[in-house]
């Protein structure tokens, strides 16, 4: 009786181990809440031209934002936008709406319109039930003019703890 040569089997154990390796890693990767896609990337890389006119005309506006976060539960924050104009003056009449996620759960976005409370203040809640920073992509349009920005901000248990 010949002996048997261990390498064949040494080669499928190996290779199988490899299977299950890959297998173990798509699983997490695909069942982690903290991964995301920049939504419509593609799509947004095609207008990166349309985005630098934005900026030039955000520019050109003059606007400027003020954002403060104050928790009002363990799960939620009230957001108070004031919008200015280049002096100085409020910016009433435009309709405002703030995408906001959190930095580690950027595929959970939500999306909020602000209610306009006067002088140029908008206000809205959004669900925060996590302390961190956060991240803002704002959109205020006033007639033909619209104006864009993204402001970091980090929420902590009593209200907030800084910009970036």
């Amino acid at each position: 009786m010949s002996k048997r040569s261990p390498w064949p089997f040494a080669i499928v154990g190996l290779l199988g181990m490899n299977v299950v390796i890959v297998g173990i890693t798509v699983a997490f990767a695909t069942s982690d809440r903290s991964l995301a896609i920049e939504p419509n990337y593609y799509q947004r890389a095609l207008s990166w031209d349309r985005a630098q006119i934005q900026g030039t005309r955000n520019t050109q506006l003059g606007w400027t934002t003020g954002l403060t976060l104050v928790r009002t539960g363990v799960d939620r924050a009230k957001m108070c936008l004031v919008l200015r104009d280049r002096g100085g003056g409020p910016i009433d009449e435009a309709r405002v709406t703030v995408v906001a996620f959190h930095n580690s759960r950027a595929s959970e976005r939500q999306s909020v319109g602000l209610s306009a409370d006067g002088e140029g203040r908008y206000t809205g809640e959004v669900e925060a039930p996590r302390d961190g920073l956060w991240h803002f992509q704002i959109s205020a349009v006033r007639g033909t003019a619209t104006f864009t920005e993204i402001i970091e901000r980090s929420l902590a248990a009593d209200g907030v703890e800084g910009n970036r």
